[in-house]
């Protein structure tokens, strides 16, 4: 009996770590997250390789997570040479799936001309995304602050005061009690509740 146990269990771990043990038609949302995690531990090791086949695996499976963790990895150089234009195409998949980070990353990429020509309606386009989104997370309020500047200072938008303020006001709520603004871009600029 043991030695069955012992074989299912080894039988369910290759599943898991084996890279080319499951089929496209059978992986999930568990095993593109157990990839994800495995990618993020082998970056905290510096192991960038092992990060990066990790993260492909996701990306085949469609993990915006994923299309994200690589335009960051081309961002700093770790395990690929730094190229922001290659980071940019990345970051806008992951956008085009649905996440903010993305999304605010490339506002902030036309806006400062990183990657890609400075053009602030585009990176106004991309903050309102992100911005526009229901999560009450960093991530929005964020987005919704660099609207308000946008709006304030009429960067690819027009100027306007009101509107700024609605956005400023969006991004002060939006902020979780839990983060230490001082780590952030709107360190100074929330006041809590």
């Amino acid at each position: 009996m043991t030695s069955k146990i012992n074989s299912l269990f080894l039988f369910f771990l290759l599943l898991i770590v084996s890279p080319g043990a499951l089929s496209a038609d059978t992986v999930g949302p568990y095993q593109v997250e157990t990839w994800l995690r495995y990618a993020d531990q082998a970056n905290q090791r510096a192991d960038y390789p092992v990060a990066l086949m990790w993260l492909h695996k996701a990306v085949e499976q469609g993990s915006a997570e994923a299309h994200f963790n690589l335009g960051f990895l081309y961002v700093r150089g770790k395990g690929v040479k730094q190229d922001f234009v290659e980071a940019v195409q990345w970051f806008r998949k992951a956008a085009d799936l649905g996440n903010a980070d993305a999304q605010i990353r490339l506002g902030d990429a036309y806006a400062d001309g990183i990657g890609v020509k400075q053009d602030y309606a585009i990176a106004a386009q991309w903050y309102r995304k992100a911005a526009e989104q229901i999560t009450y997370e960093l991530p929005q309020a964020i987005a919704q602050y660099e609207l308000g500047v946008f709006y304030r200072d009429g960067k690819g938008v027009l100027q306007d005061t009101v509107e700024a303020e609605k956005w400023f006001q969006l991004a002060r709520s939006n902020v979780p009690e839990s983060i230490p603004l001082n780590r952030t871009r709107l360190s100074g600029f929330v006041n809590r509740r």
